[in-house]
């Protein structure tokens, strides 16, 4: 296996590579967005989270305009339907990279394959988002964990669900009140969907309707022998 550095005209500005998405029909077409916990010296918090496209493989790197709140770019994810439609997140359980939920981005998506971006938080009520997941059985069907270690002023977390393709996010009432961050369902059965937050794990059997506390807050420690304080992503084999 040969790998080829395609960095080589990226500007990431010292900035780390957070998140990559391919395009299934195109696999030229490839996005990244970029963080930092710790922000290179000389760039300020309005370019700490950055989003690019390529169409040609890495030949050449377009950054997308997402306005100044990205902050922390920590996924992107395409509509399997419509690969024009593409959504992503801002922040992570531990980076919110922002003082106050005003200044966070929470949830960006564009319809024409990155020309224009929109936030769309209605109904958010937190806008640090760590991770979206759209839901295998229907595209227009989204689920976002939110919430973050660091702004303590603000209600915790929780898991939000949005029925036509992120326009509105309603909270699911019988999920965790508590900071949230990677969401993936059961490939073997989609009705079975994980979740995790800080120092916790849950379970959901119902398509995401209510979720029990496998692992639940605020106990440090382990969980069958994995030590995690801030779950980045959950792999179900």
């Amino acid at each position: 296996v040969t790998w080829n550095d395609v960095t080589g005209n990226l500007d990431l500005k010292g900035m780390g590579i957070w998140t990559l998405a391919i395009h299934h029909e195109n696999p030229n077409i490839v996005y990244i967005g970029t963080g930092a916990y710790i922000r290179p010296s000389g760039i300020s918090v309005d370019e700490s989270g950055v989003i690019f496209k390529t169409s040609n493989g890495g030949q050449s790197w377009e950054q997308m305009d997402i306005g100044n709140k990205g902050r922390f770019i920590s996924s992107i994810v395409i509509d399997p339907v419509n690969p024009e439609v593409v959504y992503a997140t801002t922040a992570l359980l531990d980076a919110c990279k922002a003082d106050s939920n005003n200044q966070l981005a929470g949830v960006f998506k564009t319809t024409d394959g990155g020309q224009t971006w929109i936030e769309a938080n209605n109904g958010l009520l937190h806008h640090a988002v760590h991770r979206l997941v759209i839901d295998p059985t229907d595209h227009n069907t989204l689920f976002v964990g939110t919430g973050c270690v660091g702004l303590p002023d603000l209600e915790e977390g929780n898991i939000f669900k949005s029925t036509n393709a992120g326009e509105t996010w309603t909270q699911i009432i019988n999920s965790p009140d508590h900071s949230i961050g990677p969401i993936v369902f059961d490939p073997n059965d989609l009705n079975t969907m994980y979740a995790a937050g800080y120092y916790s794990f849950y379970k959901s059997e119902d398509h995401g309707e209510k979720w029990d506390a496998i692992y639940p807050p605020g106990q440090s420690g382990h969980y069958e022998g994995a030590a995690y304080h801030f779950p980045y992503q959950i792999i179900v084999h």
